[in-house]
């Protein structure tokens, strides 16, 4: 369903006509789309693999919003490639957005998630990062869904992108 609704958004001339943002916004869904895609099923989708913009000149600016499902994307990406150089400047970059971006009490899901992402980066063990990470994943779910700042921005819900980072884990462990 996702893919057909991609499809049509990429293939319908009326996006130009969108606002900058809008279209950003569209972007940010395909780059998900197509990296859990690739990941989990194995295959690129060819029909989605054009971008609609190049550039995100106006989601990274939107530090309480967007940007974190960008910064949470690029990190998944980076987690996926398993250079461990790499994911400890990762989770810098997780620990810095945490501590300025996500305050309050409507920003508590995504803070759950970043702390379970840095279990990620920082064990490169899935096993162990399963076992320290299994409160924070109850916390997590016992978490409301998210209000109006973070509603959009979780694009893919947390608790299935966590599965998706153990899951990289697990695949870099089987290369070693």
């Amino acid at each position: 369903m996702a893919e057909n609704l991609l499809k049509d958004v990429i293939e319908n001339e009326h996006i130009r006509k969108l606002s900058d943002a809008s279209v950003e916004r569209w972007e940010l869904y395909r780059r998900y789309f197509v990296f859990l895609v690739e990941h989990v099923v194995g295959e690129r989708q060819q029909a989605l693999s054009s971008e609609i913009t190049a550039k995100l000149l106006i989601l990274p600016n939107d530090k309480a919003g967007f940007n974190l499902a960008l910064l949470v994307l690029d990190v998944l990406e980076r987690l996926s490639e398993g250079d461990l150089d790499e994911l400890e400047v990762q989770a810098e970059r997780v620990r810095k957005y945490t501590q300025k971006y996500l305050r309050g009490e409507k920003a508590e899901r995504p803070r759950l998630f970043m702390r379970l992402l840095l279990l990620a980066l920082t064990r490169q063990n899935a096993r162990e990062a399963r076992e320290q990470g299994q409160q924070l994943l109850e916390r997590l779910q016992a978490e409301p869904l998210p209000g109006d700042a973070f509603t959009e921005v979780e694009i893919v819900p947390y608790e299935h992108l966590w599965e998706h980072a153990l899951q990289l884990l697990e695949r870099q462990q089987g290369q070693l």
